[in-house]
């Protein structure tokens, strides 16, 4: 149920705190109307500051002072009941990052419904900066988690610019052994496993980029020895010419940093 399991936690006490919410990503409100995503575990809230977490029933919100919530540790080998996790991150050009959304591909998830703790709705947009979302379920949505078959796992990525100008589209791997692409028009135009990309937006909300998640595989020599193919993606063919590699997918080619060569 979307509408279930929330829960309003403001930090009382005379000094910034942690706070452990069950699921660790959360909103806070800013006082310039926009809402922020954050990871609850790692990020302190200051003096009177309010966070709003969706937890499912049988999960506590407890804050907790003094250091960040430890995670249990988790294996590095990708297996059933691994995540994959992407947080990704919007700037202004040479400013501070004012939002980001958290993607997950998990192989427990139903990806036909809404899950708490897996998904998250975004609480509202502001006009005033930059900010992004999911569209899915028929919601906007700061976290979303889908199933993968250890292949492809693809996010719709609207992107709201308060005015025309470049933008800096950023991404953390949290956990897991893939790699993130920037697609548009469903077509890979970077990655960001290797860096930031500016975009040109104009004012207004953008729905036409997305997130493509491709799980690693090992990479297989061919008989030929200037090509080296991905085993397991599908999607893409990697050539090694003089050294440099090169991604030829489709009719497309591109360098290894996302560029498109040809």
């Amino acid at each position: 149920d979307k509408d279930s399991g929330w829960n309003g936690v403001a930090n009382p006490a005379l000094f910034n705190a942690f706070v452990n919410a069950g699921a660790t990503i959360g909103q806070v409100y800013n006082p310039n109307g926009s809402y922020s995503t954050i990871n609850l575990n790692t990020t302190k809230l200051i003096v009177g500051q309010g966070a709003f977490v969706q937890v499912p029933a049988n999960k506590s919100v407890v804050v907790q002072y003094g250091a960040p919530f430890a995670a249990a540790p988790r294996r590095n080998s990708l297996g059933d009941d691994e995540n994959i996790n992407y947080e990704v991150r919007i700037a202004p050009v040479n400013k501070d990052y004012t939002d980001c959304v958290f993607i997950q591909a998990n192989a427990d998830k139903d990806e036909n419904r809404y899950t708490i703790g897996k998904d998250l709705i975004k609480m509202g947009v502001s006009s005033s900066v930059p900010q992004m979302w999911i569209n899915r379920y028929d919601v906007k949505l700061c976290l979303n988690t889908m199933a993968h078959d250890a292949e492809t796992v693809d996010y719709p990525l609207n992107i709201f610019a308060p005015k025309n100008g470049e933008y800096v589209l950023s991404a953390i791997q949290e956990y897991g052994d893939a790699i993130l692409y920037l697609t548009y028009d469903n077509q890979v135009v970077w990655n960001l496993s290797y860096g930031a990309f500016i975009a040109n937006l104009p004012a207004g909300t953008d729905n036409n980029y997305g997130l493509r998640i491709v799980a690693k595989a090992p990479q297989i020599a061919t008989d030929i020895d200037e090509a080296i193919v991905d085993s397991k993606d599908a999607t893409a063919t990697k050539v090694l010419i003089n050294g440099q590699v090169f991604i030829i997918r489709g009719k497309n080619v591109y360098s290894i940093d996302g560029r498109l060569v040809k």
